[in-house]
Order: structure tokens, then C-alpha cells, then sequence
């Protein structure tokens, strides 16, 4: 006897096993062609459904297993039926899927959904969820520079650096008695090396930056000391005791006993060459 199948895209026939290729209906003829003492029997045939068949999902992993905030990761995962696995965010807040590319949008854990719908001749497997965590990322903060380049006793400069992450840079003197800092503003306070530090904390998503440094020679003021204290006139005097205040008394004195002698001789002109008494 030989069994034939007559739906051979649906399923196969191999001796006494019918195995099925799709889903559908699966016809199947039985044929006895007789001997030299048998004639041949009428062909039989029957039918059978051919149902979708079950699948399931394995090797799921990521490459690599953890990421940071900003960082990327690739899934993969394989189906018993060869069909396609596809990836999905279950926390799309911390994690964003591309296919099978997963990049790290926050800190916290990533929860994945591992799906395979099926098709026709395959049933769906149920989603599996799975994950791992993202880290908070990493930030560097860039050079600092000063505009102006120069610094001099009470002038001041601004200094200015970035973060990757793209938050405010922090400013700040190891050098209080060379230079202040206010915000990004550097003021020079006396002659010396001024030593400015750049700092960015992080915060949930990204930790906090390593911290830089620069160096900016604070020169002494443009105004030179006889310039800073001339308004003019310039008394000498003398420091010690007493003294000072002597010498500007005996000044002051003299030049009051000029001023009279003066008046005097003036008067006496004028008097026909009497004598003016004169009182001081």
C-alpha cells in the first residue's frame, strides 16, 4: 500500500508519516494496487486539519549587559520557529528601543518585552520580560579659558568651561587672598598666582565630573604708587612723637608772620613816614 498526499503544500507524506507544512486542510490518498492474485483496491482517501503550530523564544541576552545614561546596548533573542523577535520598552522613560538597539535615556531599570506574534502556521509565544539597568552616565568638564587673558590687582576677568552633560559649570578660587570668584566672574585682589577650580555635581542621570583646574598670573595695578597718593601738593613731614605735628604748626606759623610783615611794610608806605603801630 502507498500513501500520497494530495495537498502537498500543506502537508508531506514520508511512507506512514503525514507531516504538516501549513496550516489548512490536508488530503491524503491510500492506494493498494493489487498482486497476481489480488486485484487492485479503490483508492482511499480522508483528510485532516493542518493547525498552527507552537513556538517558542530562547538566548535572550544584551551586548553589553548594562549601559549608562546616554549609553547603547544591542538585544537579541531567537524564535524555535526562525520567525523574527521583536523588542519593546516596558519602561520608556529609562530605556528607548530601536529595533533591537536599546540606548539609556535615565537612571534606573529597563524592563524589555521579548515578543513573537507568530503568523499562519505559527501560534504567538507569550511575552517574556526581561531587563537590566542603567547607570547614571558620565560627564567631563571641558578647559577653562579667561577673557580677558591678563589679570591685574582689582580688575577682574570671566572664566568659562562646559560639561558634556550640558549642565552649569561651578567656579570657585583655591586662592581667596590672589582672587574672588562670583559666579563666573574672577576678581584680582593682590599680586600672585590665582587658582581657579571647575566643578560640575551631576545629579540622578549623571555623575559628578572630575574636577578641573587653571592657573592665571594676577599682575599689580596699572595706577603706580605716586600716581595712587598725588593730588597736587605733596607736604613733607616728619613720623615719630610729636614731631609731625610740630613741624606743621612751625609751618603754618611762618607763613602767618610773612603774611603780616607784608601788611606792615604796605602801611608804613602809605603813612608819609609815620610810624603805624601794628597789632598782631
Amino acid at each position: 500500500m502507498t500513501v500520497v498526499s494530495e495537498t502537498p503544500l500543506t502537508c508531506s507524506v514520508d511512507g506512514n508519516v503525514v507531516t504538516g507544512l501549513k496550516t489548512g486542510i490536508c488530503s491524503v490518498v491510500a492506494n493498494q494496487g493489487g498482486n497476481n492474485r489480488f486485484l487492485a483496491a479503490p483508492a482511499v482517501s480522508t483528510i485532516l486539519a493542518v493547525g498552527k503550530a507552537s513556538q517558542t523564544i530562547s538566548g535572550v541576552s544584551f551586548t553589553p549587559p548594562t549601559i549608562q545614561v546616554g549609553g547603547a546596548t544591542t538585544a537579541s533573542a531567537t524564535a524555535s520557529s526562525g520567525l523574527p523577535v521583536t523588542f519593546a520598552s516596558n519602561t520608556p522613560a529609562v530605556c528607548r528601543v530601536s529595533g533591537s538597539n536599546i540606548t539609556g535615556l535615565a537612571a534606573g531599570n529597563c524592563t524589555i518585552v521579548v515578543q513573537q506574534v507568530g503568523n499562519d502556521d505559527y501560534e504567538g509565544v507569550p511575552s517574556i520580560n526581561t531587563g537590566f539597568a542603567v547607570g547614571a552616565g558620565a560627564q567631563v568638564i571641558s578647559a577653562i579659558s579667561f577673557a580677558p587673558g591678563a589679570l591685574i590687582v582689582g580688575g577682574t576677568t570671566v572664566a568659562a568651561a562646559t560639561s558634556s552633560s550640558g549642565q552649569v559649570v561651578v567656579f570657585g578660587s583655591t586662592t581667596p587672598d590672589i582672587c574672588s570668584v562670583v559666579g563666573n566672574l574672577v576678581g584680582g585682589l593682590k599680586a600672585g598666582t590665582c587658582t581657579i577650580t571647575a566643578n560640575q555635581a551631576g545629579d540622578a542621570n549623571v555623575g559628578a565630573a572630575a574636577q578641573v583646574t587653571a592657573a592665571i598670573t594676577v599682575g599689580p595695578s596699572a595706577k603706580s604708587p605716586s600716581q595712587a597718593g598725588s593730588s597736587g601738593c605733596h607736604i613733607a613731614h616728619t613720623s615719630g612723637g610729636n614731631g609731625g605735628a610740630l613741624s606743621l604748626f612751625a609751618l603754618i606759623f611762618g607763613v602767618a608772620m610773612l603774611r603780616t610783615a607784608r601788611r606792615v611794610r604796605r602801611r608804613g608806605r602809605g603813612s608819609a613816614g609815620r610810624p603805624v603801630a601794628t597789632r598782631l
